[in-house]
C-alpha cells in the first residue's frame, strides 16, 4: 500500500525536476566574515576578547577559524527549496529527502538565544550622547559605513566605549547581514549601551528572521547574480550538518567545537551535485543520508513565532517523515513546478515583526522596532494535533518505494 500521502499533500518543487537555474555568477551577500578584520584591529584586543566573550561572540570566533566558504553548496540548497507557505522557514529536497532549515535549526547551529520575544523587554537608554561620539544621526542607527569610520578612530577610548562598538559592527555584519549603506534599527542598537539588555536578547530569532526573509524574496534564476542578507554561513553549516556525506567530504569536520557553527572549517573540493548524490547513494543503500530536522521530540518540532503561517503540505510532510514514511516517488510525478513567489520587499522589514505578513490581523507598535498582532506564541495547535495522531494504523503497511 502507498503511502497516505499523496503528491498533492507535499509541498512542490520550487523548480520542476531537471530544471533548477545554474549558477550564472558567483553569489552575493553582505555579512563577509573578513569585514571582522578592521572591527578587530579598531577596537583593541582587550575589546575583542569581550566581544568573543559575548552572546553574539560565536562571529567573531567564526572569523578566526578562517572558515572556507561553498557557493555551489549553498546555491544547491537554495534551487532545490520546496514552496511553503510559512514566513520563518524553508525546506530543501536531496535527491527526494526533504531537509528543513527553521529557527530551531538556526538555534542549534549558531547557539545563539533563540527565546520568543518580552513584549516588556524594553531598552529605555539615551543614546544621544554615545551617538554624538559616532557622529550618527540620533534618530536612526548607524551603518557600517559610519562604524568603519569610528574604528578608524576610537583606539583611544575606554575599553567600554569600545566593546559597544564592536557590538554595533556585529549586530550590522552578522545578526542583520545587510548592506554597508544600510542601517541597523535604532532600537535594536541602543541594546548596546545596556550590557544586561543586550546580553539577554534573542538575538538568534533577529538573525534568523533576516536570512530566511532574504531566502523568500531572492530570485535565484536571474541573468545576473543575486544577493543574499542574513548570515549566509548559517547555510553552509546547515547542509554540512544535515546531509551527513556532504560533511563527511566537504566540511573538515573540528573535533570538540561547542556548536555546530564552530564545527566545520570548510574544504575548497569542488561540489558536483550529480556526482555526489549518485555516490551516496550507491555507498547507502540508495538513499543519501539525511538528518531533514534537528528535534526529534514532538513538542519541539514547531518553532513558535507570532503570526506564523500553517501549511498543511508541512503537517503532512513532517508526519510521514516522523514515520520513515516519506514517498520518494512524490517529486517525480508533479508536472508543474512554482516557481512565481508572493511579491516581497528586497531587503527585510527592520520595523516590522514576524506576524506582519498576515494581512488579517491589525499590528500594533511594541516600542521597539517591532510590531505585534496578538499575544499567541505557541506552536499551531493543528501540527501538534497531527504529530500525536496514533500511528498504529499505519506501522503495518510496507513503506513506498524502499
Amino acid at each position: 500500500m502507498a503511502s497516505a500521502s499523496t503528491t498533492t499533500n507535499y509541498p512542490q518543487r520550487l523548480y520542476k525536476k531537471g530544471k533548477t537555474p545554474n549558477q550564472q555568477k558567483s553569489m552575493s551577500y553582505y555579512s563577509y566574515l573578513s569585514n571582522f578584520q578592521i572591527v578587530e584591529v579598531g577596537v583593541g584586543n582587550d575589546a575583542w576578547d569581550a566581544l568573543k566573550k559575548s552572546s553574539v561572540g560565536v562571529f567573531p570566533r567564526l572569523y578566526e577559524l578562517d572558515f572556507i566558504w561553498s557557493t555551489k553548496v549553498v546555491h544547491y540548497l537554495l534551487t532545490h527549496q520546496l514552496v511553503v507557505r510559512k514566513n520563518y522557514e524553508i525546506w530543501s529536497l536531496i535527491d527526494w529527502q526533504p531537509i528543513r532549515l527553521s529557527l530551531l535549526e538556526f538555534g542549534e547551529i549558531t547557539g545563539l538565544n533563540c527565546d520568543m520575544f518580552d513584549d516588556g523587554d524594553l531598552c529605555k537608554v539615551d543614546h544621544k550622547e554615545f551617538w554624538a561620539e559616532l557622529n550618527v544621526c540620533t534618530t536612526v542607527g548607524p551603518s557600517l559605513n559610519e562604524l568603519q569610520l569610528v574604528l578608524g578612530r576610537c583606539k583611544n577610548w575606554s575599553l567600554e566605549k569600545r566593546i559597544m562598538v564592536g557590538r554595533l559592527c556585529i549586530l550590522h555584519i552578522a545578526i542583520f547581514g545587510i548592506a554597508p549603506t544600510r542601517r541597523i534599527p535604532l532600537e535594536c542598537a541602543k541594546r548596546v549601551l545596556d550590557f544586561e539588555a543586550f546580553e539577554r536578547y534573542s538575538w538568534g530569532r533577529v538573525a534568523c528572521k533576516s536570512l530566511i526573509h532574504s531566502i523568500k524574496c531572492v530570485s535565484y534564476d536571474a541573468k545576473k547574480s543575486y544577493t543574499m542578507e542574513g548570515f549566509v554561513y548559517v547555510l553552509l553549516i546547515w547542509g554540512y550538518e544535515a546531509v551527513t556525506g556532504l560533511g563527511e567530504q566537504y566540511g573538515n569536520k573540528i573535533v570538540g567545537a561547542e556548536v555546530p557553527l564552530l564545527s566545520w572549517a570548510g574544504s575548497r573540493k569542488w561540489f558536483v551535485s550529480d556526482d555526489f548524490i549518485r555516490q551516496e547513494k550507491i555507498e547507502h543503500e540508495d538513499k543519501v543520508r539525511v538528518r531533514p530536522f534537528f528535534s526529534h521530540i514532538d513538542e519541539n518540532l514547531v518553532p513558535k513565532w507570532d503570526g506564523e503561517l500553517e501549511h498543511e503540505n508541512v503537517n503532512h510532510l513532517i508526519r510521514d517523515i516522523l514515520d520513515d514514511y516519506v514517498n520518494r516517488k512524490a517529486w517525480d510525478l508533479v508536472e508543474t513546478s512554482v516557481t512565481k513567489r508572493t511579491k516581497r520587499k528586497e531587503s527585510i522589514p527592520m520595523n516590522v515583526s514576524e506576524d506582519s505578513a498576515n494581512k488579517d490581523k491589525k499590528a500594533k507598535p511594541m516600542g521597539d522596532g517591532r510590531y505585534n498582532a496578538d499575544d499567541n506564541d505557541t506552536p499551531s495547535t493543528a501540527m501538534l494535533t497531527m504529530l500525536k495522531t496514533d500511528r498504529k494504523s499505519r506501522q503495518h503497511e510496507p513503506q513506498y518505494g524502499y
